[in-house]
């Protein structure tokens, strides 16, 4: 019923797991590669375009324009994104690359009409970024367990965690294959260099990683809520 992991998906789920640190309140959690970061080329000069590409459809709706702006805006100031210095672009040697980002609209939603979705599958020089990671395995709740789940108490409870993926950290290495340019709709100037340090969702691996940061916490908690560990466990680990 799809329960089990194939080899390969647990394989690489050990291979997350042993990567993990604890920085802090968080958990840091590297990207498990496959290829070289060193093969990426520097797309700079096509991200550059698809911006400009971004940003003209944005400035026909000025209302969709702000929301975009403003999460950015809010990305930097709750840490998950930051702004590069001249000085430190200048001075970095590691693999570098950058990611685009676009609008999606959400009419629905009232709070957020637009969405910022960055892409991690877009090609250049034939190379991609998500095909240089494993992907993991699928740790998400299976729905025919959960179906079944559903019937075992008198009352079912579900929760969200705010802003999940961002809330894994990711180190400075990976940083810099997340770098992205943004420039405040400032059209008529160079854009600004800003890298992810989080986990960005889009990213092949994401998931697994998010769900592998939830795991360890739950069992870093055991201690303190065995019961809630072992509720954690099961759902996460089983499906």
């Amino acid at each position: 019923m799809g329960v089990a992991c194939p080899d390969k998906e647990v394989d690489e789920q050990k291979f997350i797991i042993k990567a993990c640190q604890k920085k802090g309140r968080q958990w840091l959690v590297p990207y498990p590669w496959q290829r070289n970061p060193k093969e990426l080329p520097d797309n700079k000069v096509l991200v550059e375009k698809m911006l400009c590409a971004t940003e003209k459809r944005l400035l026909k709706d000025a209302e969709h324009a702000k929301a975009y702006d403003d999460q950015i805006k809010e990305m930097v100031r709750m840490g998950f994104a930051r702004k590069m210095t001249n000085e430190e672009m200048e001075s970095y040697e590691g693999p570098v690359h950058y990611i685009p980002h676009h609008a999606v609209l959400r009419p629905e939603k009232k709070s957020t009409p637009i969405r910022i979705v960055f892409n991690s599958s877009s090609v250049y020089a034939g190379k991609c970024l998500n095909d240089f990671w494993m992907k993991g395995p699928d740790l998400l709740n299976n729905l025919f367990g959960v179906i079944l789940r559903f019937r075992e108490r008198s009352v079912a409870v579900c929760a969200d965690i705010s802003k999940m993926y961002h809330r894994v950290l990711i180190p400075e290495s990976d940083q810099h294959v997340h770098r992205f340019l943004w420039r405040d709709l400032q059209v008529n100037r160079k854009p600004d260099t800003y890298v992810m340090q989080v986990v960005t969702f889009g990213d092949k691996p994401a998931p697994a990683m998010a769900q592998t940061a939830l795991r360890l916490t739950a069992e870093e908690g055991r201690a303190q809520s065995p019961e809630a560990a072992e509720v954690l466990k099961k759902r996460y680990i089983h499906g």
